[in-house]
């Protein structure tokens, strides 16, 4: 006879986490950097569905510390455009080549001289792999 391996009940792996790492307002920083620690080791593991409801909770509860007291002011278009070269370590030449988005348009936003039109936002998002929003501050 086959022994089958006892299975965790889903209720029974969420409050396994609650109880690790309860799912409480963000009071300080140091209660922030230990909710990074364990959403870092919870993006690195095979979740089930209970563990990504709670590891979904526990994002909200970073994000709404965050917003309130580390607050990332909106970037212009020549900010974030700057922010998504440098992340991918790519030049403005290398981006019109792989984007189609022309020379003089990415040099004039870098220079505030001019905004991206729907195309070339789309364009850059792509190649990026952002949302067209990070173009728009609100």
């Amino acid at each position: 006879m086959l022994k089958t391996k006892k299975r965790t009940p889903r209720t029974d792996l969420y409050l396994k986490r609650v109880q690790e790492f309860p799912l409480v307002p963000i009071r300080h920083d140091r209660h922030l950097a230990q909710a990074i620690k364990v959403i870092n080791k919870l993006i690195q593991t095979n979740l089930d569905e209970s563990e990504e409801e709670y590891l979904d909770v526990l994002t909200t509860l970073v994000e709404d510390y965050e917003e309130r007291h580390h607050a990332i002011p909106d970037l212009d278009e020549a900010a974030m455009l700057k922010h998504l070269l440098e992340a991918k370590s790519v030049t403005v030449r290398q981006t019109v080549e792989a984007t189609g988005v022309a020379l003089s348009s990415l040099t004039a936003v870098q220079k505030r001289k001019a905004s991206l039109n729907k195309d070339e936002v789309l364009a850059l998002s792509r190649y990026f792999h952002v949302s067209p929003s990070v173009f728009f501050p609100v």
